[in-house]
C-alpha cells in the first residue's frame, strides 16, 4: 500500500522562482521552530517535540487555510519591505536633492553678490568719469572764458574812459573802433603771436589811434 504523504514545501512553493512563495515557506519554518521552542520550554523530551513537529508539518501540509495564512503573511512582509525600501530611497533622494539645491542656492548667491559688486563698480566708474568730465568743463570754463571776458571787460572799460575824455566829434569813431576790436578779438587765433598782435591793437585803441594795416 502506497502512502501519499504531502510535504509543506511542495504545497507552499509551486514555483521556486517566486519570491513570495519562498518567503511563505520560510514563515512556516519560523513558526515550526517557534513550536519546538515552546515545547522545550514546557520540558518536553526531544522525541515528544519531534512528534509534535511532525503533527504540525502534516497539519500545514493538508490544511489550505494554514497555507493561505503563510502566503498572506509573505505578501504583507514583501509589501512592508518594498515600502521601507521606497521610503528609504525617497529619503536619500530628498537629501541629495536638498544638498544640490543648497549648493545651487549658494552658487546663485555668490554669483548674485558678484553681479551686484560689478554693478556698483560700474556705477562708481561712471560717476568718477562724469565728475572728471565736469571738473574738466568747469576748469575750462573758468580758465578759458575768464580770459576772454576779462579782455572784453578791459576793452569796454577803455572805451568808456575814452568816450568820457574824447570830444563829441570822435565818439562815433571810438564806438565803431570798439566793436571792430571786439569782433577781431573773438575771431582771432588763441596763439601767443595773435594775442600779442591783438595786444598791440588794443594798446593803440586806448590811445585813440587807428591800427596800421
Amino acid at each position: 500500500m502506497t502512502h501519499n504523504k504531502k510535504w509543506v514545501f511542495s504545497e507552499l512553493v509551486k514555483d521556486s522562482n517566486d519570491l513570495s512563495q519562498l518567503i511563505a515557506y520560510a514563515i512556516y519554518k519560523a513558526d515550526k521552530d517557534g513550536v519546538a521552542i515552546g515545547y522545550r520550554a514546557q520540558g518536553k523530551s526531544e522525541a515528544e517535540i519531534q512528534a509534535k513537529l511532525d503533527d504540525y508539518h502534516d497539519s500545514v501540509a493538508t490544511t489550505p487555510r494554514l497555507q493561505q495564512s503563510c502566503h498572506e503573511r509573505a505578501s504583507a512582509l514583501i509589501f512592508t519591505l518594498v515600502n521601507d525600501i521606497a521610503a528609504e530611497t525617497q529619503q536619500k533622494a530628498t537629501q541629495q536633492i536638498n544638498a544640490i539645491n543648497a549648493e545651487h542656492k549658494k552658487a546663485l548667491a555668490k554669483e548674485g553678490k558678484k553681479a551686484v559688486e560689478e554693478y556698483h563698480k560700474k556705477i562708481k566708474q561712471s560717476v568718477a568719469e562724469k565728475q572728471t568730465k565736469w571738473e574738466w568743463l568747469k576748469e575750462f570754463t573758468i580758465s578759458g572764458f575768464s580770459g576772454v571776458w576779462a579782455t572784453i571787460v578791459l576793452i569796454v572799460a577803455v572805451w568808456i574812459i575814452s568816450m568820457a575824455a574824447a570830444p563829441k566829434s570822435e565818439r562815433d569813431h571810438l564806438t565803431g573802433n570798439l566793436f571792430q576790436r571786439m569782433w577781431n578779438y573773438v575771431n582771432s587765433s588763441p596763439l601767443p603771436e595773435a594775442e600779442a598782435a591783438n595786444g598791440t591793437d588794443t594798446s593803440k585803441a586806448t590811445s585813440g589811434q587807428p591800427a596800421k594795416p
